[in-house]
């Protein structure tokens, strides 16, 4: 697994010079908010008052709809190894269709095709992208990218909510989709119209064309995989769950439910700096090596959970989580590629990402399972933290991380 000892023609090694190029996967990762489950939130009360569902089959509508997502991902991901990325830049019509939910399939439809498009494609296109293009300064890049994903977080609900409250929640849901399709798309064209080694993809003469399939298989037969399986798909099953349950979490703690907004600044604020503090540790050691270490926040977010009854405490529980998902955000996608290769970056994250997108349906099933059993925070932040640890130290034992890989692809 060594790499080159310089940079290539597709892989510059500076990011200035290609300031378009980070704008577009910049601007990809904010657009995925639609399909984020913190914009979602905003809409599930109107939507489920409007087709006569209750909060339980609301719920279940979702989960369906996220798996759902999770198992059409790896076949439409593996498409960004072989077509224009550009062709992955337009949810508007996720947005129209669930404007027209009028009952519960249609509202499954919009809500699976708002997973895919939004929370699985564009931030998909996103991160892909940018791993596939930059080598040397690749931990930056995608540091300054997913700044677009707490960008969102800070800006999209309220946004939703105003929208909400001003003309409905179908119509809120038309000017998504107009603003998509009128704005943003003929933006991100714009970006890399002239950028064909940027949106083309990148292969070695005479490679096997990537699939669905073959990252499948190159994965399932890999012992790395597995090492490090049980960890990546860690933070997004917990994080959801935590995310979709606080307030019962923060009832049963005795944090007050008013500071929530404040909570989600802070989250925002978290995601952020762990996005900043990243990417010159993945430039210096690799994302390979800081995947045992990518978790350190979210124990301290579950301590702060087991323990603290102080108001502050919400906000400090917040922003901690925000952090860890920044650190694993990036960590994790600069891993796929220096293990994997770059020619199969498309394929082999789309892949795991329907893992990680299949866990973030049971999340909230699980720990909603565990509070209806009597369960408190101390006990579910305990049982959380005893999962980092095991599985951190699982990552440790990988082949990737005895043999002291450290290089970009």
């Amino acid at each position: 697994m060594t790499a080159p000892a310089g940079p290539s023609e597709t892989s510059p090694d500076t990011l200035r010079p290609h300031a378009r190029l980070i704008a577009f996967s910049l601007i990809c990762a904010f657009l995925s908010a639609p399909g984020q489950t913190f914009f979602i939130a905003v809409f599930t009360a109107p939507v489920a008052a409007s087709i006569g569902l209750g909060p339980g089959a609301m719920g279940a509508l979702y989960m369906a709809a996220t798996l759902g997502a999770a198992a059409i991902l790896p076949f439409a991901g593996s498409w960004i190894d072989r077509l224009d990325l550009r062709l992955y830049a337009a949810l508007a019509l996720a947005c129209f269709v669930m404007a027209g939910a009028t009952g519960a399939l249609g509202a499954g439809l919009g809500f699976l095709l708002l997973r895919l498009t939004g929370q699985g494609l564009m931030t998909h296109v996103a991160m892909t992208s940018t791993v596939r293009f930059f080598t040397r300064v690749r931990g930056r890049a995608l540091s300054i990218v997913g700044l677009g994903l707490p960008l969102s977080e800070a800006l999209t609900p309220a946004a939703a909510l105003g929208l909400i409250a001003l003309a409905g929640w179908r119509e809120a849901y038309v000017v998504v989709g107009v603003v998509v399709l009128v704005l943003a798309l003929p933006l991100l064209q714009a970006l890399i119209a002239r950028q064909p080694r940027f949106n083309k993809p990148v292969r070695a003469a005479g490679a096997e064309k990537p699939s669905a399939w073959a990252a499948a298989r190159m994965l399932t037969g890999s012992r790395h995989f597995w090492l490090i399986l049980p960890l990546i798909i860690f933070l997004p099953f917990a994080a959801t769950g935590l995310l979709f349950q606080i307030l019962p979490l923060a009832e049963a703690r005795g944090w007050p439910v008013g500071w929530l907004g404040a909570a989600f600044m802070g989250f925002a604020a978290g995601h952020a700096l762990g996005l900043l503090v990243v990417g010159r540790l993945i430039d210096r050691y690799g994302g390979t090596r800081l995947l045992p270490l990518m978790n350190l926040p979210t124990l301290a977010a579950l301590g702060v959970l087991a323990v603290s009854g102080h108001p502050l405490g919400l906000i400090a529980f917040l922003t901690a989580m925000g952090m860890a998902s920044g650190l694993a955000q990036s960590a994790v996608s600069a891993m796929w590629v220096e293990v994997y290769g770059v020619a199969q970056a498309g394929s082999v994250r789309s892949f795991a990402v329907m893992i990680m997108v299949a866990s973030t349906a049971a999340g909230p099933a699980v720990l909603g399972a565990l509070l209806e059993a009597g369960a408190g925070p101390a006990m579910i932040a305990g049982l959380l933290a005893a999962s980092v640890v095991a599985f951190s130290g699982l990552a440790a034992l990988s082949p990737a991380q005895q043999q002291g890989y450290t290089c970009s692809r």
